[in-house]
């Protein structure tokens, strides 16, 4: 008995340090997925993912009640919650409670076993009436708190017991080994926690280096991931069993249909006749109508086509940025994860902005430039430098939105980052050519020759140059006075070595087309 006391005395310090640490990942982690869940429940309205959400509730409770002092978690609220049995006690057993109703409601007892389901929902009401009971009368009670919990544990872990076993005999769900494997985690949790707090002799010197907070926190973490598993189970049954209504009701609506089909038939051959007739009188006005709309819609299909173009290479930058905010967390490069994502979201707040113009002007589309530069920069830790060099008045210049970006992305990714040259180098310049203007887009990079070949680890250019060069060959069909053109030149030394690639964009126009 000594040895046991002198373990656990010697031992407390660290195992409370452990218990705080995984108290503070235990509430953060609880907070994230009662959110989740609470949304959830707002948008369907479904009784399940309340009672789940009520059970995550009153165990973030108990873990900001089981939290010590710790430098930023001390508040007017923690520190009135933080030890108080008098509160511990009714948490923990209104979140077994709302654990209860949530079981029915997963694994759809009621439905199956209506005697379990109404044993069931006995047990969680006593639960609930035991907790508040247990808070009212607490000052009466206190000085024999120890042994009303060891009472109510060996009778709460033997219904379990025998409840999850009459579950696991009675009740067939798809969910069901979800919801096994979840309670027995939560129970086994619950258990070792209980002996834990009771201070009952255990011939193990590693179970002392964890408080009974933890292992009870523990048992719901983990049965917290089972039961999102379980959850994520329900919904693709329930969506396959809706799929299969459906059909069935398609069935049924089919052979009333062929019933119709026939009448409809008849009815249509009569309106075709009568259609046949009014086209026959109208034809000769509808001609000339009909060309007029057929030059006026093909304007508008080009106009939509180029759209649609820009509208594919709007997510193609997306995706990319998001990989590398993803990249740089799991680096754990917190820091340049924020700066990188709030740079990011301004420059998806102007491609958003753009998504809907045909046109915009030549100073907005060299700020998203520079935004997305620096952004692909703090990426790749400053691995390569850039400039911007404007040369022209930027008032009245237009451009079509997004032109620039598919360039300078394949020149960074597929020209300098795949370089070995200790300074690379991107330059962009804005000139004025008769008419209208040019803009330059050169890099010192590998060259195409050896983005072809593969030999630069990339074998495919970006997936924005086919589609700007078919926004380019639109926009010059949509717009006949206004013509861009597109020319990219190999940069190479006497004795035909890359030195890199320019991209050269002539507009022919200079102020807004019509």
């Amino acid at each position: 008995m000594k040895f046991y006391t002198m373990v656990m005395k010697d031992q407390s310090v660290a195992a409370f340090t452990i218990s705080d640490s995984m108290g503070v990942f235990f509430c953060g982690a609880i907070t994230l997925l009662l959110f989740i869940i609470f949304v959830v429940y707002l948008k369907t309205s479904e009784r399940i993912y309340l009672y789940y959400s009520l059970f995550l509730l009153f165990s973030l409770f108990y873990g900001f009640a089981m939290l010590r002092d710790i430098s930023g978690f001390d508040n007017l609220v923690l520190n009135y919650l933080r030890g108080k049995t008098r509160y511990i006690e009714p948490f923990t057993i209104l979140s077994f409670s709302c654990y209860i109703f949530f079981a029915i409601a997963l694994v759809n007892i009621r439905r199956q076993n209506r005697i379990l389901s109404r044993q069931l929902h006995v047990f969680g009401m006593v639960a609930v009436i035991y907790s508040l009971l247990y808070f009212v009368f607490y000052p009466y009670i206190a000085s024999h708190h120890l042994f009303i919990f060891v009472g109510t544990r060996i009778l709460i872990f033997s219904l379990c017991s025998y409840f999850l076993y009459r579950i696991y005999r009675k009740i067939q769900s798809p969910v069901k080994g979800f919801f096994i494997a979840g309670s027995l985690f939560y129970l086994v949790g619950s258990v070792i926690a209980s002996v834990r707090y009771s201070d009952l002799e255990v011939p193990f010197r590693a179970f002392y280096d964890l408080s009974s907070t933890s292992y009870f926190q523990l048992g719901i973490l983990f049965q917290a991931l089972f039961f999102a598993l379980a959850l994520g189970e329900r919904v693709v049954f329930l969506h396959q069993e809706h799929d299969r209504g459906q059909r069935v009701l398609i069935e049924q609506l089919s052979v009333q249909e062929r019933v119709v089909s026939e009448a409809n038939r008849q009815l249509e051959e009569e309106i075709q006749l009568r259609v046949n007739e009014i086209i026959a009188i109208k034809e000769d006005l509808q001609e000339q109508e009909r060309k007029r709309l057929a030059a006026e819609y093909e304007r508008n299909l080009i106009r939509s086509e180029i759209q649609a173009k820009q509208a594919q290479i709007n997510p193609h930058f997306i995706f990319n940025n998001l990989n590398a905010i993803k990249y740089l967390i799991l680096q754990q490069e917190s820091g340049k994860a924020i700066k990188y994502l709030v740079r990011f979201s301004r420059f998806i707040r102007a491609v958003l902005d753009r998504a809907e113009e045909d046109i915009i002007p030549l100073e907005r589309e060299l700020m998203m430039v520079y935004d997305y530069l620096e952004l692909e920069k703090k990426r790749f830790n400053d691995d390569f430098t850039f400039r911007i060099e404007n040369h022209i008045d930027n008032s009245g210049c237009y451009i079509p939105p997004l032109l620039l970006l598919p360039f300078i992305e394949n020149a960074i990714w597929h020209g300098l980052l795949t370089s070995e040259k200790e300074e690379k180098q991107l330059l962009i310049t804005v000139g004025n050519t008769c008419p209208g203007i040019k803009i330059t887009i050169e890099d010192n990079g590998v060259g195409r020759d050896r983005i072809l070949s593969g030999t630069s680890g990339k074998t495919q250019g970006s997936m924005g140059i086919p589609l700007t060069r078919e926004r380019i060959r639109l926009f010059n069909h949509n717009n006949n006075d206004k013509k861009i053109t597109l020319n990219i030149v190999d940069l190479k030394d006497e004795y035909n070595n890359a030195l890199g690639t320019r991209v050269e964009l002539l507009l022919d126009f200079y102020e807004k087309p019509e």
